[in-house]
């Protein structure tokens, strides 16, 4: 055996040595493993049709991998939020299906803006339930139609 080669072993029997040790030191502490974990398992952020509907035109995926840490972001509604225990995991689950198309539709001069397909979409007035119910009544049009090619380009 080369010198290299004995190295290399003696490297890798140490790290399984390592390994054995934390993993028997995690069953010692928990033997039945009923540790609780909590976070969402079901997050749309403002990239999602249904979100942005809504009124989440702010917060996006790196938004809420920060709330989830417990750092500060900002509410779609303006103010500073946080939590005070960060999860211990968090999915995103933004819709696959036109996903950011309400953002740049709402996005004035983008290319998705000036798609005849999405003016009923796009919300002047945040507060305009009419504006809020006709965006909704289009994305449902949008999603019960057969795909958009216009919409499914970059």
């Amino acid at each position: 055996m080369t010198g290299s080669n004995r190295k290399h072993l003696l490297a890798a029997t140490a790290l399984t040595g390592c390994l054995f040790f934390f993993v028997n030191a995690a069953q010692a502490q928990n033997p039945s493993d009923r540790n609780a974990y909590f976070g969402e398992t079901h997050l749309h952020t403002s990239w999602s049709l249904d979100a942005w509907v809504f009124g989440n035109h702010a917060t996006g995926p790196a938004d809420a991998y920060k709330y989830a840490k417990g750092e500060t972001i900002k509410h779609p509604l303006g103010y500073d939020i946080s939590i005070t225990t960060p999860l211990d995991f968090m999915g995103v689950t933004d819709h696959s299906e036109y996903v950011g198309v309400t953002k740049q539709a709402n996005t004035p001069g983008s290319y998705t803006s000036k798609l005849p397909e999405v003016q009923d979409m796009i919300i002047t007035d945040p507060n305009s339930k009419e504006q809020q119910q006709r965006a909704f009544l289009a994305v449902v049009k949008l999603l019960a139609s057969p795909p958009v090619k216009a919409l499914m380009s970059p």
